[in-house]
């Protein structure tokens, strides 16, 4: 098989565009390798019954006011 030669100024073009592609790829892995890791978060969550007893509450609300009657007369 023939190895194909390429001028010098090809060669060069090719790996300017190499290195220009890979160096914002480069320099996000190493700025993203250099910063430390959050702070892990020390405040308690709610607990869950909390969650359902405010989901009851909204509930009991909307039924009521669906089961308040309308004063609506009969010649609406």
């Amino acid at each position: 098989m023939m190895q194909v030669r390429y001028p010098l100024t090809m060669l060069r073009m090719k790996y300017v565009v190499i290195t220009t592609l890979c160096s914002p790829l480069f320099t996000s892995i190493v700025s993203a390798a250099m910063t430390s890791p959050p702070e892990p978060n020390l405040r308690k969550t709610p607990a869950a019954w909390m969650g359902f007893m405010l989901m009851f509450l909204f509930f009991g609300v909307v039924i009521g006011i669906s089961l308040i009657s309308s004063k609506r007369g009969h010649q609406d």
